[in-house]
């Protein structure tokens, strides 16, 4: 920690901890990568790093007491079948008491035999009515715990404004795209994508009318995407989309999809109907290569987005077309 200047806090030693006892070997692989890259591992990173690893308290806690919850009723379950084996132990010690005095009884003993084994019978009738009663309540109650539990997952994965995939989900799903990509030596591609002079269009008509150009890009996303493919908002305006099995030519046919269907759709302020033009998207294209890591292979696509973005924008710029060295300062050209 103080040889990458990182504060000696309670949180940070939380990430640090984890790294040096090896527990968690894809947050040891993430700050490897970061450190091999020679990137900076200040504040903001160590809290990205942990925001992904650990995730927010309060998801965590809900998880967890849902996670009780199911744990305490599954038990209650086995108390009850436990009890039901039992009871069934007991009717068959009763059978057999029976079979046992009607290989040598009289007529008399056999009618009070047969008398307690209706007694017998009526008896794990009713419990094991009572049986089914319980077993259907905890049944209702398990299947409750696993939607709620579906819920909070989801909430934790997904973006509140547009519903996409949100950055933690994202940096998930591409550490395992990249994982499989370098297993089973499938291309990987990675388009990332900016909302052109999103600022001012923001700073023109409002957050609530620029909220509303967010969810419709997230929206062309998802229609522009297959099976496989995962859009996600990656932060502010900018989105991703992860490509596994999908050549670099393939990405560029599906971010040309994507643009020209944000470009098709008309802007209408929702309060009065007011046409607000259209929107355009610049986007940048990475494949995925052997001694990649998931930084270069982000800043390779960042880096074809500001040439695109440099390029007039409203236009895909793939990594073929584009030298990541002489791109234009990012800064510059954003928006």
């Amino acid at each position: 920690m103080a040889e990458c200047g990182v504060p000696t806090n309670p949180q940070n030693f939380e990430v640090w901890f984890h790294y040096a006892a090896g527990s968690n070997p894809d947050l040891k692989k993430a700050l490897e990568e970061i450190k091999g890259n020679g990137s900076e591992i200040d504040p903001a990173v160590i809290d990205e790093i942990r925001e992904e690893f650990f995730g927010d308290k309060n998801t965590k806690d809900a998880v967890l007491d849902i996670s009780s919850k199911m744990s305490g009723e599954l038990n209650r379950v086995l108390e009850i079948i436990q009890a039901t084996g039992e009871d069934t132990t007991q009717f068959g010690n009763t059978l057999a008491g029976a079979a046992d005095v009607l290989g040598k009884s009289d007529t008399g003993d056999v009618r009070q035999m047969v008398e307690e084994l209706v007694t017998a019978t009526k008896k794990m009738e009713a419990r094991s009515q009572a049986l089914e009663q319980e077993l259907q309540k905890s049944t209702a109650e398990v299947n409750q715990l696993k939607e709620n539990l579906e819920t909070v997952t989801h909430e934790a994965l997904t973006d509140e404004l547009t519903n996409l995939a949100n950055r933690k989900s994202f940096d998930k799903e591409l550490r395992d795209a990249a994982r499989n990509a370098a297993n089973s030596d499938e291309p990987l591609c990675l388009i990332m994508s900016d909302i052109d002079h999103f600022k001012k269009f923001n700073d023109t008509w409002g957050h609530q009318t620029g909220d509303q150009v967010l969810r419709l890009v997230a929206h062309c996303l998802k229609t522009s995407v297959t099976e496989g493919q995962m859009p996600a908002r990656y932060g502010g305006e900018e989105f991703g989309v992860i490509l596994p099995n999908v050549s670099l030519e393939q990405a560029s046919e599906v971010a040309e999809k994507i643009r020209s269907t944000v470009q098709s759709k008309k802007v209408v302020k929702k309060t009065t109907g007011e046409s607000l033009g259209t929107i355009t998207l610049s986007l940048g294209i990475s494949q995925m290569k052997k001694d990649d890591t998931l930084d270069s292979l982000i800043k390779r696509a960042d880096a074809c987005l500001y040439a695109a973005k440099h390029s007039g924008r409203n236009c895909v710029k793939t990594e073929d077309e584009v030298d990541p060295d002489k791109v234009l300062d990012p800064q510059a050209a954003s928006g």
